[in-house]
Formats: C-alpha cells, sequence, structure tokens
C-alpha cells in the first residue's frame, strides 16, 4: 500500500510539474516572451521564428530585402512587453506593446497549438500583423534615397513593406527640380497600417527659363520659315486666303521676301506629379505681324491688317538637362 501510494504520489506530482512546465515553459506566453525578446534586440528575423509576420499582398519587398535601409532608420520600437493573454483551450490572443518614437503603441498576436516538442509538450504557432507599408511617389528620373541610402524606386507611385522605424526619402534635386524630402514612422501593419513618403516635385528657375527658351526656339524657328502654313507654327505662319482681294497669296507672295516681326509670349511652367512631365501656359500674350513683297503689286504689298495675337500652352517633358516641348495646343 505505502508503495502504491508513493507511486500515485509520483504521477501526480510528475502530472502538475508537466502541466506547469508545458503551460510556463511552452505555452503561448512563453513562445510571445521570446518574441518580444528577440524585438528588443531588434533581430527581426528571430522575432519571425517565434511569431510569423507577412508582406502584404502586392506591396514590394525591396526595403526589407536589403537590411541597410531598416538599420538606418530613427524611431525603431523599444520596450516590448507582452502586456495581456488569453487562452481559450487551443487558442491564444496576445498583445504585445511597445514604444515608438515617444508613442505607446500595440500589437495583437493569435496563436494556436502546432502539434508537440520533445513527445510530450505543446508546440505553439503565433502569428503577428503583416509588416507596415510605405508608399513612395517621387519624381521620375530623380536621385532617390530612403534614409541616406541611394534607392532606385521600382515605379514612380508604389508601395514596399518595411520593418518598424521612421523612414525618410530624399531627393538631391536636379537642373528643373529642388531638392526636397519627406519622412514617415510606421510600426506593424495592425497597429498603424502604412504611410506614404511623397515628395512633390518644386521647380526650380531655371525649368521656367529653359521651358521660355524652349518656346522662343519654336518661334523663331517658325519666323524663318518660308512657306504657307508651316505645320506646328500656330498664328506664325502664311495664311493660303487674304481678305478684301480675290488674288491667292500663295501665287502671289514672293516667299524670299517674307519677313516677321514677333513679340514673343511670355509662360510660365508647372509640373505634373512625378512624371518628370508638366504643363505650360502663357502669362502675357505675345504679336506678330509681316510683310511680304507681291509679284503684281510690288514691295511690301503683303501685310497682315492687324498685329495676330500669340498664345504658346501646351506640354514638356524632362529629359535631362534639356527640356523637350512635346505639344502646343492650336498650334
Amino acid at each position: 500500500m505505502i508503495a502504491a501510494s508513493v507511486v500515485l504520489i509520483l504521477v501526480i506530482v510528475g502530472a502538475i510539474a508537466h502541466f506547469i512546465i508545458n503551460r510556463t515553459v511552452y505555452g503561448p506566453d512563453a513562445t510571445a516572451e521570446k518574441f518580444v525578446e528577440a524585438l528588443n534586440e531588434g533581430d527581426f528575423e528571430k522575432a519571425r521564428s517565434f511569431a510569423s509576420f507577412d508582406v502584404p499582398e502586392e506591396a514590394y519587398t525591396d526595403l526589407i530585402d536589403d537590411p541597410k535601409y531598416a538599420k538606418a532608420a530613427a524611431d525603431t520600437l523599444s520596450d516590448a512587453q507582452v502586456t495581456a493573454s488569453e487562452r481559450n483551450g487551443d487558442e491564444a490572443n496576445i498583445t504585445v506593446g511597445y514604444k515608438q518614437g515617444g508613442e505607446n503603441k500595440h500589437i495583437k498576436l493569435t496563436g494556436h497549438k502546432d502539434g508537440k516538442q520533445g513527445l510530450f509538450f505543446d508546440k505553439w504557432k503565433l502569428n503577428a500583423p503583416d509588416l507596415g507599408t510605405v508608399k513612395i511617389t517621387a519624381p521620375a528620373g530623380a536621385n532617390v534615397k530612403i534614409n541616406g541610402e541611394d534607392f532606385t524606386a521600382s515605379n514612380p507611385d508604389t508601395e514596399y513593406a518595411v520593418l518598424p522605424g521612421t523612414y525618410e526619402i530624399s531627393t538631391e534635386g536636379s537642373k528643373f527640380i529642388e531638392a526636397t524630402s519627406a519622412k514617415a514612422t510606421v510600426g506593424f501593419g495592425g497597429d498603424d497600417g502604412g504611410a506614404e513618403l511623397k515628395v512633390d516635385p518644386k521647380p526650380t528657375k531655371a525649368l521656367g527659363t529653359e521651358v521660355q527658351k524652349a518656346i522662343d526656339k519654336r518661334i523663331n524657328d517658325c519666323k524663318k520659315a518660308k512657306e504657307f502654313e508651316k505645320d506646328g507654327c500656330g498664328p506664325i505662319k502664311l495664311p493660303k486666303k487674304a481678305q478684301n482681294t480675290s488674288i491667292k497669296p500663295e501665287k502671289d507672295v514672293k516667299l524670299d521676301t517674307v519677313s516677321w516681326k514677333v513679340k514673343n509670349p511670355k509662360v510660365s511652367a508647372k509640373l505634373d506629379g512625378g512624371s518628370g512631365k508638366g504643363t505650360f501656359t502663357t502669362t502675357k500674350k505675345g504679336e506678330a505681324t509681316f510683310t511680304a513683297d507681291s509679284k503684281s503689286r510690288g514691295k511690301n504689298a503683303w501685310k497682315l491688317a492687324s498685329p495676330a495675337p500669340v498664345i504658346a500652352a501646351g506640354e514638356f517633358e524632362i529629359d535631362g538637362d534639356s527640356i523637350k516641348i512635346t505639344k502646343i495646343y492650336g498650334w
């Protein structure tokens, strides 16, 4: 009887010990504590082995594939700790709190039993929210840096998965676009989701000057033309018809005597988003007149009855250190 009682006591003690060890050492809370410890060490790969977190669907991974961007990030998380835990049979819900950028934040971990380990003890699988994201919008062709590191965007307007931290985008600027920057702090996706890093392209004075030069060149080229209704020359082209006469200009004008006098319009330029393209509009109208000799009526017989207004509005695109006019409306 005594031996049997000793065996029974040992069985009970063993069962209690197994229960305690299984719950405290191998339970979901213990796994969460390992997750938290790895977070505080800044080892996200290790943390991921205790509570998996995924990349949001359709998000690019450039900013996590290369660790230099996260290593250079400010406001990474700290003081992570398990703040609440609820277990219901084979399921568990755990809250992890942490600090980031002076703010208290939290994420929810979900867990379920996932078999056994060491034959006798439960194995738990925890899941953390997806990583947060940043949407990067930068001018096409701009020299972009993320946290001071060179970065080439996959597309001008793209969402990237990131590890928790503050990410700063900066552009070095160019001849036509000013240098600029923006930053955002991102936690886990379940905490504050995504953010946007957007640098609005601001034109330099050189952009307006170069667009004006391009318009002036177009007008100067049109002034040199010795032909009727030259395509792309708007009001600076000889008409095929004349008012108050039956004489057709194209048969009577001596083309080699055509002389234009043009006061060029003044234009202003505006960039369209981050595409490297833009539009221009007239801020001050110009005017054009011409004279030409007539085969039948002599010198300077052909002229405009009154100056023609010259207005230039259209589209352009940046091509390296030059501007290309792609369209002039109505010309």
